[in-house]
Order: structure tokens, then C-alpha cells, then sequence
């Protein structure tokens, strides 16, 4: 039974070789003439990678709320197995080892397309896609612990990946809007920073300096979100939670 609590990631190990395989999309010619290069290739090499990370993810918290349903997790929790450790494990292997997974696929892809890589674009460019992915994991696992229906957890991450698809739309437009004011665009960018990033080089006029700035700011506050989700489900499962 521990086992499975503390398992060795095969699965994603075996996926892997799909999330690497992601880089070698072809890059088109005049996105590479308008964002800088680190952008373009995260941009293109996470499509796929970002997907599988996202089912990893649905996959792992389905299989964590039908072993709490099948009360696997009651019996583990009456052994002498301290509650933090069990939520540690709960982390790693369901949100840390698929994110490990993709940021190796992103800085693979950057080593083997890019001769002379700016450190400081190419962190914020991964950042900003690996926050919302980030953002997706401690919200299932939140919402795994309290609900404990796997209904609900599949539900949730099939509707959060279509939700955020259509608010992108909105995203994209207020970001494209000249009229946007700073925190507006800010604000917008919470959506999913990454995509803020690639839309703020394409169809704005600012400068590099502003747009590192903006995206700057919202990676940050949805890095803060999801750790603050985390502490909240975190002292929930350690204080009160009971699998039944």
C-alpha cells in the first residue's frame, strides 16, 4: 500500500519520451522576428508538453480520489505514517514529477535549437508557462482532498483545461487593446502569463523592458496563489482532513 503512496514515477517516465519529442516542432520564420528567440521556442515546445503535463496531472488525482473512495488512503493514515509526509508524497508524485518532466523538455529544447541563451528571458519565458500548470496541480489536489469523488476531479480538470482555453480569448483581448492600462493587462495576463508573454510581443507596441516587467508581475503573483492554495490544503489535510 505504500507503495503507491511513495511510487516510482513509470508512468511519466514513459511519457517523457513524448514531452521531449515536443521540440522539434517547426518554429515559423517571423515569430522569430518579433519575440526573442527563448520565447519563441518555449512557446512552441511546450503545446504538446503542456497537454501531457495537464493529464498527467487529471490521471494521478483521479487514481488519488478512488483509492480515498476505496478507503486506501484511511487504512495507510492508520499506520504510523505522519500525515506531512503523505501530503509531501501526494505533491511530488502528483505535481513536482510532471512539472520536473516538462521544465527538462523546455530546457532541452532550448539547448538544442539556441547557440547563445539569455539566462534572464529564457527563466521568465519557462516561469510563465510552468505557473499556470503549477496552478492547475494545487487546485486539483485541493479539490481531490475535499470533494473525494473522482467525478469531480475529472470534471474539474477537463472543465479548468476548456475554461482557461476560452478566457485566453479574453486574455488576448484586452492585452491587444492599446487602450489597456498596465494593470489591466496585469490583471488579464493571471490567466495564463505565457501566453501574456507571446501576445504582448505579436500584437503590442511596448517595449522589452515593459513587457519582461508585466509578465514579471503576474508569473510572480500566480506563483504566490498556488503556493498559498498549497499552505491552505496543506494545513487542511494535516489538521482536519478524514477520508470519510
Amino acid at each position: 500500500m505504500e507503495m503507491y503512496i511513495y511510487r516510482f514515477p513509470i508512468l511519466e517516465l514513459l511519457v517523457v519520451l513524448f514531452i521531449l519529442a515536443s521540440f522539434s516542432i517547426p518554429i515559423l520564420p517571423f515569430l522569430a522576428r518579433v519575440m526573442p528567440e527563448e520565447l519563441t521556442v518555449v512557446t512552441f515546445s511546450s503545446s504538446t508538453s503542456s497537454f501531457i503535463v495537464t493529464i498527467l496531472m487529471i490521471v494521478y488525482f483521479y487514481r488519488l480520489a478512488s483509492n480515498i473512495s476505496s478507503s486506501l488512503i484511511s487504512h495507510i493514515l492508520s499506520m504510523p505514517v505522519k500525515r506531512q509526509h503523505l501530503f509531501l508524497a501526494f505533491v511530488f508524485s502528483g505535481i513536482l514529477v510532471p512539472l520536473a518532466l516538462w521544465l527538462v523538455s523546455q530546457v532541452i529544447a532550448l539547448l538544442f535549437r539556441i547557440e547563445d541563451i539569455r539566462a534572464s528571458i529564457a527563466c521568465l519565458a519557462i516561469l510563465s508557462y510552468l505557473v499556470p500548470q503549477l496552478l492547475l496541480g494545487a487546485s486539483l489536489l485541493l479539490f481531490t482532498l475535499l470533494t473525494k469523488s473522482r467525478g469531480v476531479v475529472l470534471g474539474l480538470g477537463i472543465g479548468t483545461w476548456i475554461g482557461l482555453s476560452m478566457l485566453q480569448l479574453l486574455e488576448a483581448q484586452i492585452i491587444s487593446d492599446p487602450s489597456s492600462t498596465e494593470i489591466a493587462r496585469v490583471v488579464a495576463s493571471l490567466i495564463h502569463p505565457g501566453k501574456a508573454f507571446t501576445l504582448m510581443y505579436m500584437h503590442t507596441s511596448l517595449s522589452s523592458k515593459t513587457i519582461l516587467f508585466e509578465v514579471g508581475i503576474s508569473t510572480l503573483l500566480e506563483f504566490a496563489i498556488s503556493i498559498t492554495i498549497l499552505a491552505i490544503t496543506y494545513v487542511v489535510f494535516v489538521r482536519r482532513w478524514e477520508p470519510t
